[in-house]
């Protein structure tokens, strides 16, 4: 008779063994998996024990496979999440500029456990992004917490904001004073997390940089309002609006766009919701919703000649005196 030395706990070693050490170009036999429990856990196994431990596992749901080799070996195929889609997570931690490094380093040895280890190899770790210290992001996960709390609870998030001067200091906005809002949803831009909400106070939907926020608190006192400005609310919309998340009034814009620029008003503005009338045989116009701040206008700018904004009169006369100040600048 085997030892009972562990058994009750064969069953989730069996499990961990097939997750993080099998693959289909990596299967284990029945001896190797006998040799690892009890070489690694003290388990002592029958081979008629482990068949019917198999076989547990496949009626749990695991998709445990076999096939024929010298001896018979098995492996685990199919898993939660395939490599393609691990690689997409992993990318984008990487990218996340908010993230910062040692929080990186956690996410991406968490991400790996989600698949064998020869797998998790293969995750090409090489991704180039400019990531925030620990120090600037210290606050970035407590502050996440607080506002799903504070949407789960139905309660209002109170905190400070801050930018930062020539000398790399926080200067806190609004002399030091709490800002008050009703957190709805929070929203990835450019790499950045941002907190959309209500702001009772102006009766206005605004956002802010949830690693800029600071003392982070949830109010259960305040219920939430702002409900119906919310009931339509489209994340990917509201994105593409606001350059940079630079918070200023929505026009509505006529641009004429060089043919080149197709991909670029796709990409900025969406296929399904954009339209693009055709001029001529190298021109197109489109008409979009946008914040008209001096990110939109330097966006629109960096196209030089390609892109003419049509309408209003006010965001072509913007855009001139842009260019005239900019032109100074430049002169010798």
């Amino acid at each position: 008779m085997a030892k009972t030395t562990g058994q009750k706990l064969k069953l989730l070693r069996l499990k961990s063994i097939f997750e993080q050490q099998t693959d289909e170009e990596h299967p284990m036999s029945i001896r190797q998996l006998t040799d690892i429990l009890e070489k690694e856990y003290g388990i002592v196994s029958e081979r008629k024990a482990l068949y019917r431990d198999i076989e547990a596992l496949r009626e749990y749901g695991m998709n445990i496979c076999s096939r024929r080799e010298k001896h018979y070996v098995y492996y685990l195929g199919e898993r939660e999440f395939e490599d393609v889609e691990l690689k997409l997570l992993t990318d984008a931690v990487l990218a996340s500029k908010f993230i910062p490094k040692k929080l990186t380093n956690r996410l991406m040895q968490k991400i790996g456990s989600l698949t064998s280890v020869y797998h998790a190899q293969r995750l090409d770790r090489q991704l180039l992004a400019e990531k925030s210290t620990d120090e600037e992001s210290s606050s970035l996960y407590y502050n996440i917490d607080a506002v799903y709390r504070a949407i789960n609870t139905d309660s209002r998030i109170q905190f400070r904001y801050f930018d930062y001067t020539m000398k790399k200091a926080r200067e806190l906005r609004r002399g030091g004073s709490f800002y008050v809002t009703s957190p709805w949803a929070l929203l990835w831009n450019d790499g950045m997390y941002y907190l959309v909400g209500f702001d009772s106070t102006v009766g206005e939907i605004r956002h802010y940089r949830v690693d800029r926020m600071l003392r982070t608190t949830v109010n259960e006192k305040l219920r939430r309002d702002g409900r119906e400005q919310f009931e339509d609310f489209d994340s990917e919309k509201y994105s593409r609006c606001y350059f940079g998340m630079y918070h200023s009034e929505l026009d509505e814009v006529r641009m004429l766009c060089h043919k080149s620029l197709a991909n670029v008003m796709i990409d900025r503005f969406g296929r399904r919701d954009l339209v693009m009338k055709i001029v001529d045989e190298e021109h197109f116009e489109v008409s979009v919703k946008v914040s008209i701040s001096p990110v939109f206008l330097a966006w629109a700018a960096g196209f030089g000649s390609k892109l003419v904004i049509l309408s209003p009169q006010s965001v072509r006369e913007e855009m001139k005196k842009n260019i005239s100040e900019m032109m100074k600048v430049y002169e010798d």
